[in-house]
């Protein structure tokens, strides 16, 4: 949330007057911090052949797939449950919340608050 307050809401902050070359460049700053941090594990993807209606899998680095939709999904991701759902569904886009729910991945999404009071009332 600091870089929201930092740029008074506007996160990402624009880095072009084009909108689309805004974008663009977000995409590949992304992509720069993630291979900074060493995100270098081995992904199998799919790789479609140009001008051509079928794929073959390839493995890439995991930088090199990331995208800015990954601030999109972990913003859906963390604020689920805490801001009402269907305002959540508003922004991704959504139409029903089990779609919702497969995109989160509600199995893998955990309650820190409540997994903290859990873990303090075992240590009592």
């Amino acid at each position: 949330m600091i870089w929201v307050k930092k740029y008074n809401g506007d996160f990402p902050p624009l880095l072009s007057e084009n909108v689309k070359s805004n974008f663009n460049y977000y995409g590949k700053l992304i992509k720069e911090v993630c291979k900074k941090a060493e995100l270098n594990d081995d992904v199998k993807t799919l790789q479609y052949k140009s001008g051509k209606n079928d794929s073959d899998y390839t493995h890439k680095k995991k930088w090199e797939l990331v995208s800015s939709h990954i601030g999109h999904r972990s913003f859906a991701t963390n604020y689920y449950g805490k801001i009402p759902t269907a305002l959540i569904q508003s922004l991704t886009g959504h139409l029903s919340e089990a779609s919702f729910l497969l995109y989160i991945d509600k199995n893998r999404v955990v309650d820190l608050d409540d997994l903290r009071n859990q873990m303090m009332n075992a240590m009592k």
